[in-house]
């Protein structure tokens, strides 16, 4: 048996950290290029009126928008500030990393690079949150946020509201899953968890499959979550399943009727979208999924973003408070390619949402090594898979520009090679 190591909230993920299950390689991560992603989704720019133009807001238009923009506030062209639809990058007095949304009513303390455990929020952030929370799946989601009396230190981080407080999650209730009990006890104080700390503080499971439908309300005896996207417009919902990969036909679903819309005859190439020497409407239509995600990357970078904003996956995928982001890795994309580390899928509950932000609830599996032999080796991984600690953490995650999203920030690090599919899921 390999001897189980572990990373600390201190330090980035090393390999015991894993995104799904199954470990197809092993690295490091890779920071984020805004350079090649920082790209808008929807719309460059929207208004608020009376916004404070400060020197922070002055230099982060200029890093999104451009000079021109900037030039054109300072000059008085509008009569409204512009502001950025999108979560800003801060540090505080200390130096630490922030996450501050637009409208300063949260903001989280990225200790490392998956997110960290400090977040604040404002009452009415957390009472919409807490009610959708309630309402989620079947019987209600097993998480509640809760607002501790304490805020943040005086000054350091002067733009947030005033009246953000501390904001921890609860575990109020299990599903019929047996192995929820132990999940339980741990949370109530009167059992270690598996790192050896016996305490009230809240714990939950490593796998972040597991943990995810801690949010969305259900277990392994539960009903199991489905993906919802955009077919010509109309609402679909898949088949329900516990794996990513199943919920990828969406771009079979979608992509005869998005290559037939006309404002989208812009991306489509002859000979691969419409027949050769023949109109742009003598439609190609894709034999199978992996024929559909062909034809997908085939639209180029333009076009990939308009079908994922019209489906509502990748970069355009956008869960319900109570629901979950979802990435399965796409080993069959064309130009695929995998690091040293691969995984094959992960999962994040939402918690919250702050205007064009969306805060999960996240953690990572761990393992415990392999063993030849097969019993063996089946012991360690139900070991792994049954491990609850307190090592979960917050993200914020923006929709409106490519870098800030789930999609962009996930294949950005590299565990899911240069290629993967996000979705929307819910029970």
């Amino acid at each position: 048996m390999a001897p189980r190591a572990r990373p600390s909230l201190q330090s980035p993920p090393e390999t015991t950290r894993r995104r799904g299950t199954d470990l197809v390689t092993a690295t490091s991560h890779h920071p984020l290029n805004d350079a090649v992603l920082d790209a808008p989704v929807r719309n460059l720019l929207g208004t608020r009126p009376g916004a404070a133009r400060s020197s922070r807001h002055l230099m982060a238009l200029q890093r999104s928008a451009g000079n021109r923009a900037v030039v054109g506030l300072l000059a008085g062209r509008a009569k409204e500030d512009q502001r950025i639809q999108r979560y800003e990058e801060v540090k505080d007095k200390d130096g630490d990393n922030w996450r501050m949304s637009e409208s300063r009513k949260s903001a989280l303390w990225v200790k490392q690079e998956e997110g960290g455990q400090t977040l604040f929020a404002t009452p009415d952030l957390v009472k919409q949150a807490n009610g959708k929370l309630a309402k989620a799946g079947q019987n209600g989601s097993f998480i509640r946020l809760a607002v501790e009396e304490s805020g943040p230190v005086a000054g350091l981080l002067p733009e947030l509201s005033g009246d953000a407080q501390t904001v921890v999650p609860k575990l109020v209730t299990v599903g019929p899953d047996p192995g929820n009990k132990k999940l339980a006890v741990i949370n109530q104080g009167k059992r270690a968890d598996d790192d050896g700390k016996k305490n009230k503080e809240f714990a939950l499971w490593a796998d972040c499959g597991r943990s995810s439908r801690v949010v969305m309300g259900t277990d392994a005896q539960g009903a199991s979550p489905h993906a919802e996207y955009r077919v010509g417009g109309k609402a679909v919902a898949t088949a329900p399943s516990t794996k990513p990969s199943n919920f990828t036909r969406a771009y079979s679903d979608a992509m005869p009727k998005f290559v037939k819309d006309k404002k989208n005859k812009k991306f489509l190439k002859e000979g691969v979208h419409y027949k050769k020497g023949m109109l742009w409407d003598s439609y190609i239509t894709p034999t199978d999924d992996k024929d559909a995600k062909r034809l997908y990357w085939e639209l180029g970078e333009d076009g990939r973003t308009a079908f994922d904003v019209a489906v509502g996956i990748n970069y355009g995928a956008n869960p319900e408070i109570g629901g979950a982001y979802t990435i399965a890795t796409g080993s069959d994309f064309p130009g695929f390619s995998s690091g040293p580390r691969t995984w094959n899928f992960h999962w994040a509950g939402v918690v919250m949402k702050d205007g064009p932000n969306n805060v999960t609830l996240e953690n990572y599996a761990v393992s415990y090594g392999t063993d030849p032999d097969p019993v063996k080796n089946q012991e360690l991984q139900q070991k792994a898979y049954d491990e609850v600690n307190r090592s979960w953490v917050f993200q914020m995650y923006g929709l409106e520009y490519k870098s800030q999203t789930f999609q962009g920030q996930h294949v950005a690090s590299g565990t899911h090679g240069n290629r993967g599919t996000t979705l929307a899921v819910k029970v």
